[in-house]
Order: C-alpha cells, then sequence, then structure tokens
C-alpha cells in the first residue's frame, strides 16, 4: 500500500526504477552524502537494491505527480554490527538535487516515520555526513536527537573517510504526519 502525504506519494521500488534510481545517486552533488553506496553508481548496482529490497515494506520511492524525486527508507539495522551503540531502525534518504530545498524529504521522511511508529514502537537512528547541512535540517526538523556520536566511514564516492553526526528518535518525541 502506498504512503501519501500532501505533495507526495511513497511507493515500493519496481525493477523499472533502476535507470532513474542510478542516474540520481550518480549525480556528484548527491553521491558525495551517500558514504556507503558503490562508486562509480552503476545500474547493476540499481538493481540489486531494488531487488533486496523487495521484501522491505520500509523501502519507498518519492513519487510527486508521477515523476520519481529520490528513495526513502526506514529499515532493521543489522543487530551483528558490533559498531552500533543504538538499536532500531534505520533512516536513509536521498533525493535529486533538482528536488532539494522544496521541503520534499521532511515530507516524505515524516510520512514514513507515522507508519513505521504507527505500526512500531521501535527506536529510529539516522544521521548525516558532517558538512550536509541540508540533512541535518530535514533531521532536526522532525525531531531527532544527537547521540553524540560521530564515527568516521569510508566514503567510497570521496575516497576518505567522513565523520557521520548520530541522531536518534523515539515514538514518544515524533510529530505526527497529516494524511490526506
Amino acid at each position: 500500500m502506498d504512503i501519501k502525504t500532501e505533495r507526495l506519494t511513497l511507493r515500493r521500488l519496481v525493477p523499472e526504477d533502476a535507470s532513474w534510481v542510478a542516474q540520481g545517486i550518480s549525480e556528484p552533488s548527491v553521491h558525495r552524502w551517500l558514504p556507503a553506496v558503490p562508486f562509480p553508481y552503476q545500474i547493476t548496482y540499481a538493481d540489486q537494491f531494488i531487488a533486496r529490497s523487495g521484501d522491505l515494506a520500509g523501502v519507498r520511492a518519492v513519487v510527486k505527480a508521477g515523476e520519481p524525486l529520490g528513495v526513502v527508507s526506514l529499515v532493521p539495522r543489522d543487530s551483528a554490527d558490533q559498531s552500533q551503540r543504538v538499536s532500531g531502525a534505520g533512516l536513509g534518504y536521498w533525493l535529486k538535487e533538482s528536488a532539494w530545498g522544496k521541503g520534499y524529504m521532511t515530507e516524505a521522511a515524516l510520512g514514513l516515520l507515522s507508519w513505521h511508529f504507527d505500526n512500531s514502537d521501535q527506536m529510529v537512528i539516522s544521521g548525516w555526513v558532517e558538512g550536509n547541512v541540508g540533512s541535518e535540517k530535514v533531521l532536526d526538523k522532525l525531531g531527532f536527537r544527537r547521540t553524540g556520536q560521530r564515527p568516521e566511514r569510508d566514503s567510497l564516492f570521496l575516497r576518505e573517510k567522513v565523520r557521520v553526526i548520530e541522531v536518534v528518535l523515539s515514538k514518544d518525541q515524533a510529530p505526527t504526519a497529516q494524511q490526506p
């Protein structure tokens, strides 16, 4: 079932989405903020991502009036990863650059978070690469709190380590979305 917000539809990804996903992530202005994403990003990576996310209801295309703008996801974090200090679901996202600065990601993430907290009490963890002011604003608007953790991650695009500012959001602190 799609998640609807005031301006957007959050729908499951389908194999036909691979082309625009690969094109959007390949934009240097987008890719530089996605440390773990392979570089250069090829359509085969998009195909694999879509195939892996098929069973995950929290992986959604962000669509406005039929035009895909990016992806927002809320998925279980790998509990086997000992570097994770907080357990919960992980929120990730990206938008193509032409969609930046219009409030789309705040709206999309709010819709997905509302869906999540309607079905779960599980904490949500997210973060941004240091310097990504846009993502910082999105997560601040959504009520995420800083954990004080700033782990280093390998950025495949930049070919260097980057710091990630970690944040968390609990159900009792989450804003609520108005569904149309």
